[in-house]
């Protein structure tokens, strides 16, 4: 007999035990020799209404006491898997340290070249690595990478272990130092990388999506081509770094400190760039940067050329010299904006916008003649 079938008959056999007493308690009623005729509607109640209360009453708690049985019991299980993924984690951590270990110490992975006959080691630290790394936590990928950069193994310009491909999503690299490491087209995907230090570090093509970069040092990186949409780079440096081709779509950078940042051709919609300084020759050549908020901006000396700002909001914008030749400026917000000696040589403006700025002394026109 199947399990559920017991239940099933419990039941049945309650619901004819019930339906036996209430038919004996009314023939003996009908009969008149119990005497409950002169019954009153509370003796009723007492007799009949709150022992069915109380068995109600036991049978809730005797089934929340199993749900909480039940429920302790997961809990006990889920703790019982995560210990076990623990080990496991720190295991598959240990084993690749200790083989990373030989192939350093015996096999001379340091010294090995494409052209070496150490290729063959080459290759195996690159799969180990790329295997571990799948299968670690946050902190513990951490450690694999800064284990990496330690032993010399990921600097950009003498390369031996190819991270490219490595899923390094997650990973917590909170304050840590990777300066001249190798991260190109890793998968960074929410990492944690707040205040760490990636001057000159390679990240082109990397996935850096949602990546908490606030306040990191990113001087001279190399972040071409690599998406970095709703990432958080408030209060980080980003001099001299190269983001051409880069997608930063709906990217903060409140804060950011952008001296002679290359964002050529850069996806910049809906970022967030009010109050910031690109006057120190800043590139944004042909950068799409529709609806974005550089509000009370420094675009002085500012490459625009070729630039959508359609939407964007402008106003206050300190737009002195910047070149915004055949830029994208409709239904942008242009009040207030100083646009002195600036060339809209081609740009699409109207003149309803171009009412509502604060200078156009010296400004090169659409049509190409001079603004008084």
């Amino acid at each position: 007999m199947k399990p559920g079938w017991k239940k099933y008959l419990l039941y049945a056999a309650a619901v004819v035990a019930g339906g036996g007493l209430l038919f004996i308690l009314e023939e003996t009623i009908r009969l008149g020799n119990t005497g409950f005729r002169t019954k009153t509607l509370w003796d009723w109640m007492e007799l009949l209404v709150i022992p069915l209360v109380l068995a109600f009453g036991a049978f809730a708690l005797n089934r929340s006491e199993k749900n909480i049985e039940r429920q302790n019991l997961e809990e006990r299980s889920k703790l019982e898997r995560e210990i076990a993924t623990d080990r496991q984690q720190e295991s598959a951590l240990q084993a690749y340290l200790d083989r990373m270990a030989e192939l350093l110490l015996k096999e001379n992975l340091l010294g090995s070249t494409l052209e070496s006959k150490n290729e063959e080691a080459r290759n195996v630290a690159r799969i180990r690595t790329l295997t571990v790394l799948r299968g670690l936590d946050a902190t513990r990928k951490g450690l694999v990478l800064l284990f990496l950069h330690e032993a010399n193994l990921i600097k950009d310009k003498s390369t031996i272990v190819d991270l490219s491909g490595a899923d390094l999503s997650n990973v917590d690299l909170s304050g840590a130092s990777l300066r001249y490491a190798n991260l190109k087209e890793t998968n960074l995907n929410n990492a944690r990388l707040n205040s760490t230090f990636l001057r000159d570090v390679n990240l082109s093509g990397a996935n850096l999506s949602s990546a908490d970069l606030g306040g990191a040092i990113l001087f001279s990186a190399d972040l071409s081509k690599a998406n970095l949409g709703d990432a958080r780079l408030q209060s980080s440096n980003l001099s001299k770094a190269n983001l051409s081709n880069a997608n930063l779509r709906n990217v903060n950078l409140s804060g950011a400190i952008l001296n002679l940042t290359d964002l050529r051709s850069a996806n910049l919609p809906g970022v967030n760039l009010s109050n910031i300084d690109l006057s120190n020759e800043v590139d944004l050549r042909s950068a799409i940067m529709n609806g974005s908020n550089i509000r009370n901006g420094n675009l002085t000396n500012v490459h625009l050329e070729h630039a959508i700002l359609s939407d964007a909001d402008l106003s206050s914008a300190n737009l002195r010299n910047a070149d915004l030749s055949y830029a994208d400026l409709r239904e942008s917000d242009l009040t207030s904006a100083d646009l002195t000696g600036a060339s809209l040589l081609g740009a699409k403006v109207d003149k309803k916008q171009l009412a509502t700025v604060r200078s156009l002394k010296g400004t090169t026109m659409p049509d190409g003649t001079e603004h008084d």
